[in-house]
């Protein structure tokens, strides 16, 4: 399951994103890197079509799992964002959401006692580069130790190519680029798997604002947006878009107001744009999040059950096949394609079938979104 980490400094809005986003209990308690997690259902209106044709016992959508990590309490120090609990669960994150504060509040101060998104990006980015550069000097100094012991062979040219490509790394941190700029080697490229580098994660930036009808907090998202860019030019593989726009404590107020189900209805459309916002936040991150990790959906559907899974871009047949069991991949024979518009247009898989557009695939096929897929196979 996908894993995105909601990340960001202390009093942002974190943990309220997170109950707006899961409906989880709204938690403002725990120990400094103490995990909170919930579950997005990915919206998809393809599933509930199919739902509405095959009437099925069973609807599931695909779903991303979140994790809100609680920060610091009190005053900030440089230096003191991560604690090594929370740089340790980030490690296992496939994609941060950053959530950046462009709100003020009495009740809620920021714990560095001014609001300046910009700087808020700043730290955080630097607080990433820091965290990476110790791990690999630490590593570092590991494997000179080893390497000090003596001894030749394979050992030793791994020791020395993992080292390689960490002083690359060390290289790039030092000059304010992301561990993701660094061309690695396959093989480094699987030593450091474990690593979780931060700086080597897609990092999707989130503002929380109170009300964009303010001139304040309008200059305040341009001033992100400045800086966003001043850091995309010192390293493109930085890779950072325009922030999402959320507020979301008005999101999880209307949440258990309207329901979840009735985020895009009129009447929340209009208490979204009240604030300055086009409406919910849920859909539009999910997308940003897929899109940033290279995902894609392929769809199953039948009597029992219309389901979508989630798959990487660029995935072959019998991969698509074990993400549904791995009975099938290791049995995979063929795989009946249609494409979901295909079904739409005629209607039922028999028709699609008189079109031609039911095809049968073999090992090679590059599962395409919203192909709807039926897996012939033999254990």
């Amino acid at each position: 399951m996908t894993e995105v980490g909601i990340v960001g400094l202390p009093q942002s809005g974190k943990s309220t994103l997170m109950a707006a986003l899961t409906g989880a209990p709204l938690s403002l308690t725990g120990a400094p890197g103490e995990a909170h997690r919930g579950i997005i259902p990915v919206p998809d209106p393809r599933v509930d079509q199919l739902s509405e044709i095959y009437k099925p016992k069973k609807t599931t959508h695909a779903t991303i799992q979140v994790t809100d990590l609680v920060g610091a309490h009190g005053p900030l120090k440089k230096g003191e964002l991560f604690t090594p609990a929370q740089i340790g669960h980030l490690r296992d994150m496939d994609l941060l959401v950053l959530v950046i504060r462009l709100f003020s509040s009495d009740v809620v101060p920021h714990p560095l006692n001014r609001i300046d998104p910009g700087e808020d990006l700043n730290l955080f980015l630097g607080e990433c580069q820091l965290a990476d550069l110790i791990l690999a000097e630490k590593r570092i100094e590991r494997i000179d130790a080893e390497m000090r012991k003596g001894g030749a062979g394979k050992k030793r040219e791994d020791l020395e190519h993992e080292k390689d490509g960490l002083l690359a790394i060390k290289e790039a941190l030092e000059a304010e680029h992301p561990v993701r700029e660094v061309e690695l080697t396959p093989q480094q490229k699987q030593m450091y798997k474990g690593f979780g580098f931060l700086s080597g994660k897609k990092i999707l930036p989130v503002a929380n604002t109170g009300d964009l009808n303010s001139q304040t907090e309008t200059d305040r998202l341009h001033h992100l947006k400045d800086q966003i860019a001043v850091w995309n030019r010192k390293c493109a593989a930085w890779d950072l878009g325009d922030p999402l726009l959320v507020n979301a404590r008005l999101e999880y107020e209307l949440r258990e107001m309207v329901g979840p189900d009735q985020l895009e209805s009129p009447e929340a459309l209009d208490y979204f744009r009240e604030v300055g916002l086009e409406g919910s936040s849920q859909s539009r991150i999910v997308e940003r999040a897929y899109a940033s990790l290279g995902l894609i959906s392929f769809l199953t559907a039948g009597e029992d059950e219309v389901r979508a899974w989630t798959i990487p871009q660029a995935c072959h047949a019998p991969q698509a096949a074990g993400v549904i069991h791995s009975d099938l991949e290791k049995g995979f024979i063929r795989a009946e394609v249609m494409a979901y518009q295909d079904f739409i247009s005629a209607g039922s898989q028999a028709e699609c079938r008189k079109q031609g557009t039911l095809r049968l695939e073999g090992k090679d096929y590059l599962v395409k979104d919203g192909d709807i897929l039926n897996i012939r196979f033999s254990v």
